[in-house]
């Protein structure tokens, strides 16, 4: 990527870039200095975060403080992220500057992790794992899904967690057959299949976990016996997945042995 300068407005690239989460920001960085743009609401918590940092941290009112500031330094190409502007973003830029495309050398950066971010990473896995083994002491018939999600995500942020990873899903009895059901009002009642699908972040970085449960008494035959070639699949997975392998190489793993025993059908997601 050749470029006098590079903005980058998207939250979640910002907070790469300055470790510093926020709602409104600008990222601005040449060959001289790097300089976080926000507004007042963020200025004293970035000042402090970023004291020790390389980039320095400027109060704008709006994105046009920051396009001045920039033309004040004669760019004239200026290297974006465009797959994540918006038109209206991306039509006001062109006209000040000529553009080109910074989304390649973030995706190199990002897509190798360094022993902090794993370490987040790990973090953020223990964190979903404890407060999901807190939830299984706390569930009673009669909470109902969405009760069960709002308090399996305070159970995360009671054991450290920034935040959840996205909208946790919660579906009991023949709710659990929708990968993505929305959690409703249904009743927790014996007998019951139990999905949830959760994680939490530490850091800005995720984790993404699912467990399926029988709750109350003994699971029924069809239940323990596909809950076991789902087990197996994940464990092959585990055992068999390599570097350097390509991800529909790692699915037909799972894939195939699913295929096996003639449920590959239902296998909706991806590994």
């Amino acid at each position: 990527i050749k470029a006098e300068g590079m903005l980058t407005g998207a939250a979640d690239l910002r907070a790469y870039l300055t470790g510093f989460e926020s709602s409104f920001g600008f990222v601005y960085t040449d060959a001289q200095e790097s300089v976080f743009f926000t507004d007042p609401r963020y200025a004293e918590g970035a000042k402090e975060a970023l004291k020790h940092e390389f980039i320095g941290v400027m109060i704008a009112k709006n994105e046009d403080t920051v396009l001045d500031y920039i033309k004040s330094k004669k760019v004239k190409k200026l290297a974006v992220p465009l797959e994540r502007l918006t038109q209206p973003e991306y039509e006001k830029l062109r006209r000040k500057f000529k553009l080109t495309d910074s989304t390649s050398a973030f995706t190199a950066a990002m897509s190798v992790k360094d022993e902090e971010e794993l370490e987040k990473i790990s973090q953020a896995c223990e964190i979903a794992e404890r407060a999901y083994g807190m939830l299984l002491g706390e569930l009673k018939e009669g909470m109902t899904e969405n009760e069960t999600a709002g308090y399996l995500e305070y159970l995360m942020r009671k054991c450290g967690a920034r935040d959840r990873s996205f909208e946790t899903i919660v579906a009991f009895g023949k709710n659990s057959s929708v990968p993505h059901h929305a959690s409703d009002e249904t009743k927790l009642k014996s007998g019951m299949p139990v999905l949830i699908d959760f994680g939490c972040k530490v850091g800005g970085y995720c984790s993404d976990m699912t467990r399926t449960l029988w709750f109350g008494g003994k699971p029924d035959e069809e239940f323990a016996d596909v809950y076991a070639c789902v087990q197996k699949a994940h464990e092959l997975a585990k055992e068999q997945i390599r570097a350097g392998m390509k991800g529909k190489e790692a699915d037909a793993i799972a894939r195939g042995y699913l295929q096996s025993k003639e449920l590959d059908k239902f296998f909706t997601h991806s590994l």
